[in-house]
């Protein structure tokens, strides 16, 4: 029974390091596969306006006004109120033309950061940069388009959104993995715990009642539940103890002295 136990342990722990890692790599992954979702809606909305520009229309216009738009949209548990993306505009040498969410950056060149760099140079070109160094929070992830003329890159549209939209439902998404690893940590434990019983407390009763025995004790069958396996081992118990009684009382009948002898 000891081998059996130290079996049972091991089983446990393998199980118990197995689970922990999946719920680690899951935790740990999924900011990354956020982030990547997050990443493959805004080369749409890039692509989207690079085409708005191409066809001659003024990106004035289509970011005019949006901060003050109002609106609530709830997924799952966050809510959303306000418009997260933004864009600027360069040209094919990297200067900006526009800039929706810092004005003050036209003008400036920007034909070394990487997503106007190598969208320019016909590449895919994104790049994801803090606002404040100190800061791990106040990244900004930008997606770059191209904008043809006749078949030649001139300029760029990139489009940008902060992290910090993101990690709202990176919360609530890790807050879900980890309560349902501790139901299913439970679940496991509580199901360890009952073989253990089921297995271990019936044999613990069957050795008493042997050890019983064999100290010439006269004990009931002991309850042993339902098992089959169990079940059988009393019952031969049980037979064994009575054959033993028999045999003892058939030699004490056999070795009694008889009136005539005690005469």
């Amino acid at each position: 029974m000891r081998l059996t136990r130290v079996t049972l342990f091991f089983i446990t722990v393998i199980m118990g390091l197995g689970f922990y890692r999946l719920t680690d790599y899951l935790l740990e992954d999924l900011e990354a596969q956020t982030l990547q979702a997050t990443e493959e809606s805004m080369i749409d909305s890039a692509q989207l306006l690079a085409n708005f520009v191409e066809n001659g229309q003024n990106l004035d216009k289509v970011f005019q006004g949006i901060e003050d738009r109002k609106f609530e949209a709830r997924i799952y548990a966050v809510l959303k109120n306000k418009v997260g993306i933004n864009a600027y505009l360069t040209d094919q040498n990297g200067i900006v033309l526009f800039d929706s969410a810092t004005p003050q950056n036209v003008g400036k060149d920007f034909s070394e950061w990487s997503d106007v760099y190598k969208t320019l140079n016909g590449k895919y070109g994104a790049r994801s940069s803090r606002t404040d160094e100190s800061n791990a929070n106040s990244s900004v992830m930008y997606v770059g388009a191209p904008i043809r003329r006749d078949g030649k890159i001139t300029g760029c549209v990139s489009v940008s959104k902060a992290q910090s939209d993101v990690l709202p439902f990176v919360k609530e998404r890790r807050k879900k993995i980890i309560s349902s690893a501790i139901l299913i940590g439970l679940g496991i434990l509580a199901l360890i715990g009952a073989v253990f019983i089921w297995l271990f407390r019936p044999v613990g009763k069957l050795t008493a009642y042997a050890r019983a025995i064999t100290r010439g004790e006269r004990l009931s069958k002991p309850d042993v539940g339902l098992g089959r396996e169990v079940n059988t081992l009393a019952n031969a118990l049980h037979d064994m103890r009575e054959s033993l009684e028999g045999r003892q009382y058939a030699c004490l009948l056999y070795t009694s002295p008889s009136p005539r002898d005690r005469g």
